[in-house]
């Protein structure tokens, strides 16, 4: 599993660009590695990407607009991967699956994860899976027609699993002071009863 969603881009655009959108975030990981996400340039992503100035115009406007799409990318990554793992589903909502996948995610990835926390704790990451969440969650609602209030389901979906990765990503910044099981075991004993009354689907 990584933890920028590069498939993502294979989805949606053409080879070459491909090739330069993932130089540059690839360049993104390396420059944070020496300062703030905040301090990166222009000049110095197109000289680790080992682009020219105008290549990198052509898919950007500026380094906040990278970050952008760079978050996005991460936050579409996760949800495929909460997906395909069977977390969220329209027949189900697992919990304590949701933080253990996560925890799994970022030790297979502990480097880079280490290196761009800041940018996921500081920048637009939870709006960022809200939005994506939504469209989620009106897809699992097209999936079953008439099993789930449409009114209050996308926006406790949204709000529950944006919770939930906020409270994995504080655990970490406070230097993960307990066993994540332990973290799973308080999220699933806080969430899931209440959840069981809107987010289970309805008989059809």
């Amino acid at each position: 599993m990584g933890v920028i969603n590069y498939d993502k881009l294979f989805k949606t655009i053409d080879a070459r660009k491909v090739k330069t959108r993932r130089a540059i975030f690839e360049a993104v990981v390396q420059c944070m590695k020496e300062k703030g996400y905040a301090d990166i340039s222009i000049t110095e992503l197109c000289n680790v990407a080992r682009i020219n100035r105008k290549t990198f115009y052509l898919h950007y406007k500026s380094v906040m607009d990278v970050l952008d799409d760079f978050e996005l990318h991460i936050v579409q990554g996760l949800i495929d991967i909460f997906v395909e793992r069977g977390v969220m589903t329209s027949e189900r909502f697992d919990v304590y699956g949701q933080i253990m996948l996560m925890d799994e995610l970022v030790n297979e990835n502990k480097e880079t994860f280490e290196i761009i926390f800041p940018l996921l704790k500081a920048g637009t990451f939870l709006r960022k899976c809200g939005t994506e969440l939504g469209k989620l969650a009106f897809d699992i609602m097209n999936e079953r027609p008439g099993c789930f209030e449409q009114t209050v389901y996308p926006f406790t979906f949204v709000f529950t699993i944006c919770g939930i990765a906020n409270c994995y990503l504080d655990w970490i910044d406070f230097g993960r002071q307990f066993p994540v099981t332990e973290l799973a075991e308080i999220c699933e004993r806080t969430i899931t009863r209440p959840l069981c009354e809107i987010l289970v689907p309805g008989k059809e």
